[in-house]
């Protein structure tokens, strides 16, 4: 397409059209601002440079945020989280979710076209009255009050949620059903001995079969950071090795491994904890994925039966099993009591502000001194869904100086960058003026 061609953007040399696959293209893949005005040099004459393209990003992102509007009809849900603390400040984003759209043809369907970013925020004090403005904000940006409001749970969100819902009784406050899982996991296992003494097992195989022919047999280790909202990974890696061990193949290379099998012997030891575990987490994701995928009502919960779950024979459970069943069983039942009446289904997780926030940090991450900047203004491009009326309505309507000044309300001293700057070029002022006053 030629920059001729195409619904025309005034001041613009390049069609909407073009600059809505040349973001599209930013937004639904893994590279970054320099490589996308890249491709697009390379696919058209009329190229773009690098700043011009961040700019069309942070516009298109400033008008999605601040100057779209909605629909008086749209049935809300709102999600929202704190992204990671860079310095003093941390990141508040509010999602708001279309459930009549997401309820089409009798299934629950959330998808990135039902998806709207409402508010990003940058703060270094995220007292329980500063989420509750925002939460405000968001009420007089949609026109209404959305029928749910779900968080990860976390003290500093939940006040401020209870606080804004105080005189919005007609508002269900649910807790996301993932963080949940993983503090059910987190209880039962932490304290445990013999999960301490399985970590230690597992850390000993991974170590001492990595330089090894063993090496591909080495199971998965448990992260550092929120091991047990992903504690799945490890779980199944160490069922496979369990299961190839059992087998002649495995017998057969263990035998023959000689000193190294020794890597494995701790870990094989406990092979009744971990099938132990391993239901325990069939359990979780059995629920995980029913309530994902066909929302939380108050039918769908009073009908869950342990039968019910995919692949799952009650009778070979264990207590841990059914420990981990009756904890989500009381705990589903608990938000379920908080929806409306009415057998609708509703969001049971907050997996898509997560995914957010995973996407924004991939892109993010090329940068040397990654801090806060305008570039938060990438997420409403992230959630994907741009057309070429958009394009044209965000890049005509917003203004360079809107973003900064957006920007400067919100950290008035500027990027981490920026202060660093500031910070070396006065200590180089002064180091200069010392240098001066000494050979005078």
């Amino acid at each position: 397409m030629s920059p001729q061609c195409g619904l025309r953007v005034r001041r613009y040399r390049h069609s909407a059209e073009e600059i809505s696959q040349s973001v599209s293209l930013y937004a639904n893949t893994a590279i970054g601002f320099r490589l996308s005005a890249a491709v697009y040099r390379h696919q058209h004459l009329a190229g773009a440079s690098t700043n011009a393209f961040r700019a069309w990003v942070f516009r298109i992102g400033y008008y999605l945020l601040k100057k779209k509007s909605y629909s008086p009809t749209i049935e809300w849900a709102w999600v929202l989280d704190h992204t990671i603390q860079i310095g003093a400040y941390r990141c508040l984003a509010i999602i708001g979710i279309d459930l009549g759209q997401c309820r089409q043809e009798g299934q629950f369907n959330v998808g990135p076209q039902h998806l709207h970013l409402l508010d990003v925020y940058l703060s270094s004090d995220w007292a329980w009255a500063e989420v509750e403005k925002r939460l405000g904000y968001c009420y007089g940006h949609c026109g209404k009050l959305p029928v749910q409001v779900i968080s990860d749970g976390g003290k500093d969100l939940r006040g401020a949620i209870e606080a804004f819902l105080q005189t919005r009784c007609e508002v269900a406050s649910n807790q996301d059903i993932t963080h949940y899982a993983a503090q059910v996991l987190k209880e039962l296992l932490q304290g445990c001995a013999q999960w301490k003494a399985l970590v230690k097992a597992v850390n000993t195989a991974r170590r001492k079969s990595f330089q090894t022919k063993l090496a591909h047999l080495m199971p998965a280790g448990l992260r550092k950071w929120s091991r047990f909202l992903n504690l799945d990974a490890c779980i199944e890696s160490l069922s496979k090795c369990l299961a190839f061990f059992d087998s002649g193949p495995g017998l057969s290379l263990l035998g023959a491994a000689g000193k190294h099998k020794e890597a494995f012997a701790p870990m094989l030891a406990m092979k009744g904890y971990i099938l132990q575990v391993s239901q325990a987490m069939k359990i979780i994701n059995g629920l995980l994925r029913l309530f994902k995928q066909k929302g939380i009502s108050r039918r769908a919960v009073e009908e869950l039966q342990p039968e019910t779950l995919e692949g799952q024979n009650p009778q070979e459970w264990g207590t841990m099993a059914w420990t981990v069943y009756d904890k989500m069983k009381a705990f589903l039942q608990q938000q379920a009591q908080r929806l409306p009446d009415d057998d609708k289904p509703y969001l049971a997780h907050t997996d898509m502000i997560e995914s957010l926030f995973g996407a924004y940090k991939q892109k993010m991450k090329v940068s040397w001194l990654s801090s806060f900047t305008e570039s938060v203004l990438a997420m409403p491009v992230l959630l994907g869904g741009l057309d070429a009326e958009t394009v044209r309505e965000a890049l005509s309507q917003t203004r360079q100086e809107e973003i900064q000044q957006w920007f400067a309300t919100m950290m008035p001293e500027g990027s981490l960058l920026k202060q660093r700057r500031a910070a070396f070029s006065a200590g180089k002022q002064n180091c200069g003026n010392s240098s001066n006053t000494n050979t005078s």
